[in-house]
């Protein structure tokens, strides 16, 4: 199997593409607002402490890409993966109890607010993470692949929910990359939609 060779690609791409992904949702953001109508109330500036809190969060992803690894591993050692797995899910509880609670008026609003979005995101990721274990389960390579690429696109999500949702300061480094000009293929595994539902 040539699983093995596409270790780190594949951790790699969590975070080059949440740093991507980020910024360039980011930028789309900030093209697409349209001009303000009225003057809005000046926004408090963000606490120094709040921002700092949210950035140490993104460890919660480290365990996620711990999981990944051992998946692709030749052949994958399915008690392994699953305790690693385990580990993620509960560093992304950690990161659950410490998002604040969304108001029930907020969580079915489109687009979600941001605390309901970056809930939906760690579920998406905790429910990429049980598609892994079963891929690993049945030994098959593309499978594992698959379920792979779809928890790597749902950790992509859940960095770039924290960078977008969480009231962190736009990216303004020069020359980060921009949108991309193509759309991106299909993912081979289906993921729970970031959207509010019931529409």
């Amino acid at each position: 199997m040539h699983l093995s060779r596409t270790t780190n690609l594949v951790v790699a791409g969590i975070a080059c593409g949440a740093l991507t992904f980020g910024v360039a949702g980011t930028t789309a953001a900030a093209v697409q607002q349209p001009a303000a109508a009225h003057v809005a109330a000046p926004v408090p500036a963000p606490d120094p402490s709040a921002l700092i809190g949210v950035l140490s969060q993104f460890g919660a992803v480290g365990p996620v890409a711990d999981a990944l690894k051992a998946a692709l591993a030749t052949p994958p050692d399915l008690a392994k993966v699953t305790q690693l797995v385990a580990t993620a899910k509960a560093a992304l509880d950690g990161l659950t109890s410490a998002l604040p609670p969304v108001p029930k008026s907020a969580q079915r609003v489109d687009p979600p607010a941001p605390g309901a979005l970056l809930a939906q995101a760690i579920a998406q990721v905790k429910a990429a993470l049980d598609a892994l274990v079963q891929a690993v389960t049945s030994l098959d390579p593309a499978k594992i692949l698959a379920a792979v690429t779809a928890a790597v696109q749902a950790a992509v999500n859940l960095v770039a929910g924290i960078l977008l949702g969480s009231g962190l300061p736009v990216p303004n480094l020069p020359g980060l990359p921009g949108l991309p000009s193509v759309p991106l293929p299909p993912l081979p595994v289906p993921l729970p939609p970031l959207s509010g539902s019931g529409h």
